[in-house]
């Protein structure tokens, strides 16, 4: 199945405290490079982002941004029930040792020295755990892939079409190939036997055709036609794929391109001429296309 590296996901997730806001784009790249922007506070978690992104992604520009936003404001301030509940235990053994008749009161021990602490900042800060992070990005990589498919698609069946044309463009070029043969060997013999003629020489049959042959061989494209055929049928079985590779997609296309260039080259004649402008401009669209295929 063939997928764009072109696309855009996003996820968000609300918490008691939290609002996290994930977006993903995805841009052209022969290669993978991942950007990540966390915010402040959060970029240890850089590398595990990166690592997430390339188990999902082969290739392409990948830019990773990650919003949060406080519902709420962070606890400045903890409680240690364990030294609470100490204290409790050994106040109130203390009330009934010695017959104190004053009840143990919460205010009592919330002044007590270690129950209350503020909170570190940085620590108030680290509010976000990684699990709950990954949650969102993955969630916003699988829309991320869902568009990729769906542009992917509608690029994979342009290239169908496009295959179509190249291959009713080849089909006349190889209707029009003999055509050229004749042709010569029709002006050449005019010629030939006109200058013949002025010398009052009577023309060689086997000089004619001598000079036929050699031509034939030196505007021969049937090999090239045949390989130029095989990289349409091979490019289409690629695209119709399960893993369709980009890659080998873009290599099809240079090599679609280096036939048709020799057979304009080695083809004299003006129709197959026309066909090879026509077949280049087809071949050039397939390959801005192959470029945006992962």
């Amino acid at each position: 199945m063939a997928v764009s590296m072109t696309g855009f996901g996003e996820a968000t997730l609300e918490t008691a405290s939290l609002s996290v806001r994930v977006e993903i784009r995805s841009l052209n790249n022969r290669f993978l490079k991942v950007h990540v922007s966390l915010p402040e506070g959060y970029t240890a978690y850089i590398p595990q982002v990166e690592q997430l992104i390339r188990q999902r992604l082969r290739r392409g520009t990948v830019y990773v941004y990650v919003y949060l936003k406080r519902v709420s404001e962070p606890p400045r301030y903890r409680i240690h029930e364990g030294v609470l509940e100490a204290y409790k235990y050994q106040l109130e053994s203390l009330r009934a040792r010695f017959g104190f008749s004053e009840p143990v009161r919460l205010d009592m021990l919330l002044s007590l020295p270690g129950v209350i602490e503020p909170v570190d900042p940085a620590e108030a800060e680290g509010l976000l755990e990684w699990p709950v992070l990954e949650g969102v990005i993955s969630s916003a990589l699988e829309q991320l892939d869902r568009s990729r498919r769906q542009e992917g698609a509608a690029m994979a069946a342009s290239l169908r079409e496009l295959c179509r044309q190249g291959l009713e463009v080849l089909s006349r070029i190889e209707a029009q190939a003999p055509q050229t043969v004749t042709s010569y060997r029709q002006r050449f013999e005019e010629r030939f036997r006109s200058l013949l003629a002025t010398a009052n020489l009577q023309p060689a049959e086997v000089d004619i055709l001598r000079e036929v042959a050699a031509f034939a061989d030196r505007v021969d494209i049937g090999e090239e036609i045949v390989r130029l055929r095989g990289h349409f049928t091979r490019f289409l079985t690629i695209l119709d794929s399960p893993d369709t590779s980009g890659r080998q997609l873009d290599f099809l296309a240079q090599e679609m391109h280096r036939e048709a260039t020799t057979i304009g080259a080695k083809a004299a004649d003006e129709v197959i001429a026309h066909c090879v402008v026509e077949m280049k401009t087809i071949i050039e669209r397939i390959r801005e296309l192959v470029q945006n295929l992962e």
